[in-house]
């Protein structure tokens, strides 16, 4: 038999028949190729690399996306304190504008002492008053900014302290994912050993066909077994001639559906 199937017998009061490669045909007995085990369990640590491999290359898309929230958080605070900004500037150029006209009152007043027409006199005055106006008004706008800027400040410093917690929280959870790509890093080290140690007692003819069907990105499971005649990957029927050779083959039988590598 070459190492190549063994059986193992479910009923030992049964006769069991031979062909000449000594291939038990009787339906008590279960046939497997050895090679298949050995496939089957780098089949299944390749999963378990694809696995670790997936769970990997999301992690530092997570940490982007994280990384972005404490950008949005900041952002936000930003808008918060330029608001300040620019209300303590409008009340900045509000109060230029108003010591301006404060000059001006001043100057006018001085020109009122040196005025001898009478109309003359009169529009000084009247100067004077409207100049008055716009500084009493003036202050009226300042006041009301300075109100706003009480109003923003507080909302500032609320701003402020959730933004420090909403940060902290974000990079608690960025440290636990740095954390756990440490781990699976880790871990696919581990895996790639373990799947270089699956390989290397295979036939090569089974290694080569496993592999080329990786390659051709064909959804895994690739090696699955027949069941009632039909391919456990695709679920379509084989050949009675295909299951015979599934059974039997020294060499790797593939469905005719899908192409996957298939075994009984």
């Amino acid at each position: 038999m070459n190492g190549i199937v063994e059986f193992i017998k479910n009923d030992s009061s049964k006769k069991s028949k031979f062909n000449c490669k000594g291939v038990i045909f009787l339906r008590d007995c279960k046939i497997v190729n050895s090679t298949i085990p050995l496939l089957l369990v780098l089949q299944d640590r390749d999963m378990r690399l694809d696995s670790i491999e997936r769970a990997l290359s999301v992690i530092p898309s997570e940490i982007k996306e994280l990384e972005d929230k404490i950008k949005e958080e900041e952002v936000e605070l930003k808008k918060f304190s330029d608001k300040v900004k620019e209300l303590e500037a409008s009340r900045a150029a509000l109060r230029t504008i108003r010591l301006g006209v404060e000059d001006k009152i001043v100057k006018y007043k001085t020109q009122l002492l040196s005025i001898k027409k009478n109309d003359e006199y009169q529009a000084m005055l009247t100067q004077i008053d409207t100049s008055n106006k716009e500084v009493s008004d003036s202050e009226e706008k300042e006041l009301e900014i300075l109100f706003e800027i009480d109003i923003s400040k507080q909302e500032l410093e609320v701003q402020k302290l959730n933004t420090a917690k909403n940060i902290e929280e974000i990079n608690s959870e960025i440290k636990t994912l740095n954390e756990r790509q440490a781990e699976v890093n880790s871990q696919l080290e581990d895996a790639r050993f373990a799947r270089r140690e699956a390989e290397k007692n295979l036939a090569p003819i089974f290694l080569e066909a496993y592999e080329k069907l990786c390659r051709s990105k064909k959804s895994k499971p690739i090696l699955v077994p027949l069941e009632e005649g039909r391919c456990a990957g695709c679920h379509l029927k084989n050949s009675m001639d295909k299951e015979e050779r599934a059974l039997v083959s020294e060499t790797p039988v593939f469905c005719e559906h899908c192409g996957r590598m298939i075994y009984s």
